[in-house]
């Protein structure tokens, strides 16, 4: 039995009890056998059964008990691969020591691997690829290789290939329909053919090196098929007798070429949009320094600096508006063409990548570089085509079986030819063509490359797909829970009305904005957002405790103070007047939220506060109610309150009073019992619950992509982006099973007629013939793929 022991450090230990409940997580999987880990450090030894359990469950499952692993990654480039490389070289890479996780893209070449530093390192990880016999080289952060930089060597022997092919076949053509004259001379074509061989070496070379290691794939059924016409047709020249195809090899050769030119052209699309994406980054920009403004680049700029943006300018920072006004492009964050106004006045904030339009501000700069929302957004692209839907996964297998098996196919063809025609030039012929009318690449590449076209698609429509099984789970879900606060709500409500029980108004605002200024809850801002109207003077905070889902404990020059919900008025025994709980139990259901402020022991005031429904929200929940989906709301709220926001909504379903890590607990049970939940959160309190999703989507206006929250942000902060997402995953799935559709018929009705079955009804297929269909085959799905990019989805 394989067991292993893997040393790896734990994130975010520091007690006895966090060991037990990692403890408790790594139990539930099948092949650990010991766990020990040290609390000081985080260091802990797992030891496990590899066979049973791969090292990334491990991980997956210390993340689910709340904590992570320490890890590395490693980012790699495959240098002119051959097709339906990336499925072998992540069997490789996986079976590597200290390695978590490996991901190769098949659109872009470009892999991640993430690894344990304790185990191995990034030296020890490139001296292993080194006996993969693939070219692999690291690059920076998932940087992609520009395609537009081809060689011109390049070009020309794809030219000259694809000449010499189009040449040889289009004068057989004629002489098949008795053009005599035009016939070149033998010598001639054996010379010709010699040429397209020689040029031809790269096919040669990826074909027979993924033979080597197993993993057959187009460019090995292409080397098969033209080398083996190639060798038969001058064997037969040299001896002076036999039927010639020298046709068949170069034409194939050079067909196969060409078209997978194109098609390397139409992939770069994709990457192009990527890169032109990353871009919005570069630039100069003017910083204020020591009274002098200087042009520099943004990675040399500081968080904390002044940069000045004129009308027309790209904003190449992120940061707040300390001076001015302008109106400005976030198109590229929300999908929306008309600027939006901002202003020093409310301390707006702005993203790197928008433009400013009109008018004229400075800005503080918070992030620069790779920390902007931009950088994480192309990041965030780059790791969703990283990951694998299960089709994909199903189809790479397929590939790798069906390559095989056209080989066995060729050689019972050959067999079956020669031996009941006693033709050897009959069996080369139609062997040849099985060979070259193959084509498992449109299989490898249908699904990577409309995934990868939908992902960047998606962000320009405001929404960050941050893993590629998202638009298979979304079609699969069969409910959609919102969050109330911040979600189907605008997310910022204001105080309506004071009750005050006992003290003066403004004593008492003064204790809970003191507090409330410490909290990021949208509750808390609106507070401090009404006390900074009204002048209301704040003090020093002795003691803080915030209480998720709950409130705030704290202590304000010696005065106890509470605010929060009425559950935590209980909680702390805190007698309520009848009077206070009449006037809470009315406003509540008229569809106010309601916070309790206690001083001292007593309640003294009610804050009565008003949170009105997103514009957009009923008619997003109308159209997922057509779509079969069950709908329903969790929120923190009393229940009377959230009836009415509800009843404004037409959800029926409702679970009020819930506390983060009950949102989360009701959603696992309910998962249990077979609903699909896609949950949609505001990304903070609603992260433990948008992880235990099926799918969670996270709420979040540009500023807010850098947190770890959801498999999807709705960057726009528009919940029409759900209704967004949801046609895309619909037209995403539409045109994976297209492809995938064609790539099946296209084979099962292309090689039996390439393997003579109608050639006693005079039909049969040249090799070069069935090199032309092949390529049309995957030219064809690179181009149904990229047909995404113009999908209407508003």
């Amino acid at each position: 039995m394989p067991i292993k022991s893997e040393k790896m450090r734990i994130i975010g230990v520091d007690c006895p009890t966090c060991v037990l409940s990692i403890n408790a997580a790594l139990k539930k999987l099948p092949g650990v056998k010991e766990f020990k880990a040290d609390v000081s450090s985080g260091d802990a030894i797992i030891v496990f059964d590899d066979e049973r359990t791969l090292l990334n469950d491990i991980v997956k499952a210390v993340r689910e008990a709340g904590y992570d692993v320490l890890k590395e990654s490693l980012y790699i480039e495959v240098v002119d691969p051959p097709e339906g490389f990336s499925r072998v070289l992540e069997d490789k890479l996986r079976r590597l020591d200290g390695i978590i996780d490996a991901h190769v893209n098949e659109v872009t070449h470009i892999g991640k691997i993430i690894y344990n530093p304790l185990t191995t390192s990034k030296t020890r990880l490139m001296q292993a690829l080194d006996g993969v016999g693939l070219l692999i080289k690291e690059v920076e952060d998932s940087s992609i290789r520009d395609t537009r930089s081809k060689k011109a060597w390049r070009v020309l022997r794809v030219l000259t290939l694809s000449s010499i092919g189009l040449l040889m076949v289009s004068l057989e053509i004629l002489h098949l329909t008795g053009v005599h004259y035009l016939i070149l001379p033998t010598h001639i074509k054996a010379w010709l053919s010699s040429i397209a061989v020689i040029l031809s070496f790269e096919i040669y070379r990826r074909g027979f090196k993924t033979l080597l290691l197993r993993a057959p794939g187009m460019d090995s059924l292409i080397a098969l098929s033209t080398l083996f016409t190639y060798l038969y047709s001058m064997f037969s020249f040299i001896m002076g007798g036999g039927e010639l195809f020298f046709e068949a090899s170069t034409g194939v050769l050079g067909f196969v070429s060409l078209g997978k030119f194109i098609e390397e052209k139409m992939r770069g699309r994709v990457e192009e949009s990527i890169r032109l994406l990353a871009n919005e980054l570069k630039g100069k920009v003017r910083v204020e320094r020591n009274g002098v403004i200087v042009e520099v680049e943004p990675s040399e700029v500081k968080p904390g600096e002044i940069v000045i943006i004129k009308a027309g300018e790209k904003i190449l920072v992120d940061g707040v508006i300390t001076e001015g006004w302008g109106y400005v492009d976030e198109s590229m964050f929300t999908g929306e063409p008309i600027p939006v106004f901002k202003t020093s006045e409310k301390r707006d904030p702005v993203l790197s990548g928008t433009i400013l339009t009109q008018g004229f501000i400075k800005v503080r700069v918070t992030r620069t570089g790779s920390d902007t929302a931009i950088a994480h957004i192309i990041e965030y692209m780059r790791e969703a085509t990283y990951s694998k839907p299960v089709i994909q996964r199903i189809a790479d297998r397929i590939v790798g079986y069906l390559t095989w098996i056209v080989i066995a196919l060729s050689a019972m063809v050959f067999t079956y030819w020669f031996i009941t025609t006693g033709d050897l030039g009959k069996a080369v012929l139609f062997t040849s063509a099985v060979l070259a009318v193959t084509c498992p690449c449109p299989l490898g590449i249908a699904i990577p490359l409309v995934t990868a076209v939908s992902v960047y698609r998606a962000s320009r429509a405001g929404i960050l797909v941050r893993s590629a099984e998202v638009f298979e789970r979304f079609l699969e879900s069969n409910t959609i829970f919102f969050d109330k606060t911040g979600t189907l709500t605008e997310g910022e409500p204001r105080i309506s009305k004071i009750l005050v029980y006992s003290g003066d108004q403004s004593s008492v605002l003064g204790y809970v904005c003191s507090l409330e200024e410490k909290s990021e809850h949208v509750l808390a801002k609106a507070i401090v957002e009404y006390c900074r109207e009204h002048m209301v003077s704040t003090n020093s905070v002795d003691d803080y405790t915030h209480l998720p889902g709950l409130g705030i404990i704290g202590s304000v020059n010696g005065v106890n103070i509470i605010v929060g919900s009425e559950k935590l008025v209980k909680e702390m025994n805190i007698k309520i007047p009848g009077e206070v709980e009449e006037n809470a139990e009315k406003h509540m259901k008229e569809g106010f939220t309601v916070i309790y402020v206690a001083v001292n022991g007593a309640v003294a005031a009610l804050l009565v506060m008003r949170d009105e429904p997103r514009t957009e929200a009923k008619e997003v929940i109308e159209y997922f109610k057509t779509k079969g989906f069950e709908v329903g709301m969790l929120t923190g709220d009393h229940e009377a309150s959230a009836r009415t926001i509800a009843r404004e909504l037409g959800i029926n379903t409702l679970y009020s009073r819930l506390r983060p890590e009950d949102k989360a607990e009701l959603i696992v049970k309910l998962q249990e019992k077979g609903k699909r939940i896609v949950y949609v959160g505001d990304g903070i309190n609603d992260s433990v619950a948008l992880s235990r999703a099926y799918l969670g989507v996270a709420m979040g206006r540009g500023s807010d992509v850098t947190r770890e929250s959801g498999d999807v942000i709705l960057v726009s902060d528009s919940l029409k982006g759900l209704i967004r997402l949801y046609k895309l995953s619909l037209k995403t799935k539409r045109k994976t099973i297209e492809n995938l559709l064609w790539a099946f018929v296209y084979n099962m009705l292309l090689i039996p007629v390439a393997a003579g079955i109608l050639y006693g009804y005079g039909v049969y297929l040249r090799p070069e013939y069935a090199a032309i269909a092949m390529i049309l085959s995957d030219i064809s799905v690179v181009s149904n793929s990229i047909t995404v990019l113009g999908t209407r989805i508003d």
